[in-house]
Formats: C-alpha cells, sequence, structure tokens
C-alpha cells in the first residue's frame, strides 16, 4: 500500500474512490481495498486540517502585526508634530469601520488640560459618528495613556487599545496604575502594549532630555 500526502489544506473534495483532493493539496491514497483506503485519508485529513489552520492564523497574526506597526508609526508622526508645536510627544489614531483619525497632543498649545491625543480622538470620532459608544473602534497610541484617557477609553466602549512605550509615572495600564484591564470596570477591551516600544520611548525620552538641556550660547540664534 502506498500513501503520498503533502501539508497544508482546508476542505475535502472526494473526486473518485481512492483520490481526496483540496484546493491546495491531493492525497492521493493507493490501495487495494478501497475501505482501506478511505480510513487512511480519514485520519489524515483532520491533521492536515490543523495544520492549516494554524497556518492561516499565523498569516493573520502576522498581518495585524504589520497594520498595529503602520498605525503606531502615524502616531509617532503626528508625535512630533506635537513636539514641533510645544507639546510632549504623544500622537494617536482611531480606527473605526472606514473612519480613521489622527490627533496629537494638544494640552500646551490649546491650552487644555484634557487636550491629550486619544480624548481629543474620542470627540471627533463621537461627533462624526454621533455616537458615544465606539465598541467598532481601535486606538493606537504612542504611550501607555493616563487615568484620565483610560476612564474615556472605557466610557467609550472602545473595542482595541494598542500602544508604544510605557509610562511608569502615570500609565494606566498597570505601570502605575491598574484601570484599562482592572476587573472592577464595566468594560473588557482587547489591550495590546509595547508595538514599537523602544521607538517611542526614545521619542519620549530625547524630548525630555532636550528640555533639560540648556542651550549652550553658540547655539542660541
Amino acid at each position: 500500500m502506498t500513501i503520498v500526502a503533502r501539508a497544508a489544506i482546508i476542505a475535502p473534495a472526494k473526486t473518485s474512490p481512492s483520490v481526496w483532493t483540496t484546493n491546495s493539496t491531493t492525497y492521493a491514497v493507493r490501495s487495494a481495498n478501497h475501505q482501506s483506503a478511505q480510513r487512511i485519508a480519514a485520519r489524515l485529513y483532520p491533521r492536515a486540517k490543523e495544520l492549516t489552520l494554524a497556518s492561516v492564523k499565523r498569516r493573520e497574526n502576522s498581518m495585524d502585526e504589520a497594520e498595529d506597526e503602520r498605525y503606531l508609526r502615524r502616531a509617532m508622526q503626528l508625535a512630533s508634530e506635537a513636539e514641533a508645536a510645544g507639546d510632549v510627544p504623544i500622537g494617536a489614531v482611531l480606527v473605526c469601520g472606514e473612519l480613521v483619525l489622527a490627533a496629537k497632543n494638544e494640552k500646551e498649545s490649546k491650552p487644555d488640560a484634557t487636550a491629550h491625543a486619544e480624548m481629543l480622538l474620542l470627540r471627533e470620532a463621537s461627533r462624526r459618528l454621533q455616537a458615544w459608544r465606539l465598541s467598532d473602534a481601535t486606538i493606537y497610541v504612542t504611550k501607555e495613556p493616563c487615568v484620565m484617557c483610560a476612564g474615556a477609553i472605557i466610557a467609550a466602549r472602545i473595542k482595541r487599545l494598542v500602544y508604544g512605550a510605557r509610562d511608569p509615572k502615570g500609565g494606566a495600564d498597570g505601570s502605575a496604575f491598574d484601570i484599562l484591564r482592572s476587573p472592577k470596570t464595566n468594560h473588557r477591551l482587547e489591550v495590546t502594549a509595547g508595538v514599537l516600544e523602544a521607538e517611542a520611548a526614545e521619542q519620549l525620552r530625547a524630548f525630555f532630555r532636550n528640555k533639560r538641556e540648556p542651550v549652550s550660547e553658540e547655539g542660541q540664534e
């Protein structure tokens, strides 16, 4: 009896008494005993299907990671714009279906203590969608949200949050406070932390380092 098999399949379709095919693979089971061939194919298929589903899941995860990084990089560009305007470099992007919004920290430039990038996004999204409940939205932000923003994200029923750098002094995802994943809240959202973390953290460190370092007389204009 000869068994020939290749992996990576999705669904079988029986095309002859002894050959099982799929959209990407053919199991050829040649046997003098047709019933034996069917039993062998039936044993082989579930394992191959399991391998295929795992492969599909890996591809989906890879695509999600690429999308997370793409939006985080856009948020970092917005953070640079905030820095140029005199604010702490924090940027954020909100995606809800076809709607994509961008905002940067404007606490100093407005001036408004609540004008964090996340808060500005939530306000604009609610205005555009005419709804406070944003249960299909994902927020991408360069830094771990503070207590105020975390509370607003939960109140808006945001589906998913993706952020870059941790904030040990004020972060509300466990760094300083544990609000976003607290079992006591009335909403559970998916949180993905640490996307482009090193780059996002360095952006913030460089800003505060430059703020602390005095400008030399030669460098003054």
